[in-house]
């Protein structure tokens, strides 16, 4: 795996790199992972990710378009979602694949925005928080009331 730091997570063999987008294109992930209690709380979701055949991933958003302001762009992500959460966190393409993970297409491409991040075949405490710290604070969504989350 050239170019990837040594500690990388090992990626499936089915991840695939997203297509034709740039580097620079916004990753949006629902809720706030700098929370309390949020390390315990992805491992769980990579767990059932992994239990729905996806392997071990986390989900996220893409999205990328220069004509429009990066806040125009979250909130066109975070609406094609739908992201019901409060609050939400942005990172890159880029700092996403240099710090060793991979973005992989939705299986099920019921969203057309919708991409897992592989968590190799060990998604432990230490790779989940290397995870988190690629994202900016967690801001207000701003589609937020838009949605209501259906149990």
């Amino acid at each position: 795996m050239t170019g990837l730091p040594e500690d990388a997570p090992e990626q499936s063999e089915d991840a695939l790199d997203v297509p034709e987008l740039p580097e620079d294109a916004l990753v949006v992930r629902g809720g706030n992972p700098q929370a309390p209690g949020q390390i315990e709380n992805m491992i769980r979701q990579a767990q059932d990710s992994h239990g729905w055949g996806e392997g071990y991933a986390l989900s996220t958003y893409v999205g990328w378009d220069p004509a429009k302001s990066r806040e125009e762009l979250i909130r066109d992500i975070a609406r094609l979602s739908p992201i019901p959460n409060r609050k939400l966190a942005v990172t890159t393409i880029r700092q996403v694949i240099a710090a060793g993970f991979k973005l992989v297409p939705d299986p099920g491409g019921n969203l057309p925005c919708h991409v897992n991040v592989d968590l190799g075949s060990n998604p432990d405490p230490d790779l989940v928080t290397r995870f988190i710290e690629l994202f900016a604070p967690a801001e207000d969504n701003p589609v937020h009331g838009e949605f209501r989350r259906e149990h």
